[in-house]
């Protein structure tokens, strides 16, 4: 939570000094000159603490926070871990008409005075719900972001106005309340886990308080109370309440804002410096001594937080080589697998070419093969043809006569043949001849006469 500037914690008064010694309020302590630390005087008073919250403890709810708080700073594992106020409490319960009516909050032996409430915001709540004069529970308003989430479920301990936790504010949202008189506040916070109801821890942390975790404290659809917790308001300053969620969403069901009593002397824890040239002891308040405790740490932790930061450039830049390393081997592995793959295509190209060229020879060899089978045989058939014309031709030879005998006999056959042609053209004129005297005789014997022209 913080002011418009700041929240502010009411300061202690301001203590006695030193007359003869030059003390500065505004430095550290241990850049203080010539003061020596005094021991505790009487009860140690609480310490305003800031560390982690730790959701995995056992809390002790019959001790305050205040109480507790003045534990060995090493328990970081303690639940006042959580606030940022040694006066806040937590209530592991609702909240009771006994808040709103008695004179006090009694939680064992711790006692604090219940001031006026100046606003009761219901989270959640669309309507404002008046349970009696004395108390008034506004509907939900002066937030910014958020949803509204409801349920119906029954509230263990949820106290005489459970209607509070049956409604909340969900997400990353505040509230900001302006218009305040000036003063001194205590703000009352109302939260509950209505969601995650089967847990387990850490599903809902938050940063209201120090990574805040409902369920881890109470459980499931049970009321949890954070109790006055202190702002001061100056001029026209306005209180801002932030929810901003690590794991999950933030929730709130419903905010109390009150007007502050002042602490009693009892209340504030005194410490004293010894000066070591005139003896004389200054008062210094627990809030200055846990304020240079604070800013010690404060230096620790930057210290700590450069190296960190240094080691984190170190590591980022050897992660960085190592990274632009690990892309150039990336590249030459990407690149070794490509021509990889491209040796392996081209070989089983080459394997797939090799195959057709076996399988068209060894279907061209059985081409040939049959040919030249059947070009044999046909030599064959062919010398057999040639052996049997040969013999014919033999045997015919060898049936022809002399052909000089055959050629003389042809010529005597011409000549004979040519007499016998002399001879038939000599009986054919004279048959012509014979003819005609005797178609001659006829006519002349004949009592027809033909003419002649």
């Amino acid at each position: 939570m913080e002011n418009s500037s700041a929240l502010e914690i009411e300061e202690n008064p301001t203590p006695k000094s030193c007359a003869s010694c030059d003390f500065v309020w505004d430095k550290p302590l241990n850049q203080q000159d010539d003061y020596a630390m005094e021991g505790d005087r009487g009860t140690r008073g609480t310490e305003i603490v800031a560390d982690q919250f730790s959701p995995d403890v056992d809390f002790d709810w019959g001790k305050n926070l205040s109480g507790m708080s003045s534990m060995d700073e090493d328990d970081e594992s303690s639940f006042d871990h959580m606030v940022c106020d040694s006066s806040c409490r937590l209530i592991p319960n609702g909240f009771m008409r006994s808040d709103c009516t008695a004179k006090s909050y009694i939680i064992v032996s711790f006692v604090s005075f219940l001031p006026e409430v100046v606003m009761f915001i219901n989270a959640g709540a669309e309507t404002m719900v008046e349970s009696d004069p004395n108390m008034k529970f506004e509907a939900d308003k002066f937030f910014e972001g958020g949803d509204i989430f409801q349920t119906d479920e029954c509230m263990t301990e949820g106290g005489d106005f459970s209607f509070i936790y049956h409604t909340a504010r969900l997400g990353n949202f505040h509230y900001q309340f302006t218009n305040l008189p000036e003063g001194c506040y205590c703000i009352d916070l109302h939260f509950v886990e209505m969601i995650n109801t089967f847990g387990p821890k850490g599903m809902r942390v938050f940063n209201v308080l120090s990574d805040f975790d409902i369920f881890s404290v109470v459980g499931a659809n049970k009321p949890l109370q954070l109790v006055d917790l202190r702002v001061s308001v100056k001029n026209t300053e306005a209180i801002i309440i932030r929810f901003e969620g690590m794991i999950g969403s933030p929730l709130v069901s419903g905010i109390c804002i009150r007007r502050a009593s002042k602490l009693s002397e009892s209340d504030v824890k005194h410490e004293f410096l010894r000066c070591q040239n005139c003896a004389t002891e200054i008062e210094v308040p627990s809030v200055q001594e846990s304020a240079e405790k604070y800013e010690k740490t404060i230096e620790e932790l930057t210290s700590q937080c450069r190296s960190k930061t240094e080691e984190c450039y170190q590591a980022w830049m050897a992660l960085t080589a190592a990274n632009e390393q690990l892309e150039k081997v990336r590249m030459e592995v990407d690149n070794k697998f490509f021509e990889s793959c491209s040796f392996d295509q081209i070989m089983e190209k080459q394997s797939e070419q090799l195959r057709d060229i076996s399988s068209r020879y060894e279907h061209d060899k059985k081409i040939w093969a049959a040919a030249v089978q059947e070009l044999s045989n046909r030599i064959t058939e062919l010398k057999q043809d040639h052996s049997k014309l040969s013999r014919e031709a033999h045997e015919c030879v060898d049936s022809v006569p002399d052909l000089n005998h055959m050629v003389s006999a042809v010529q005597e056959l011409v000549a004979q043949c040519e007499d016998l042609k002399v001879k038939y053209n000599e009986e054919q004129a004279k048959r012509r001849k014979l003819h005609n005297q005797k178609f001659v005789g006829f006519f002349q014997t004949s009592p027809y006469k033909i003419p002649y022209d």
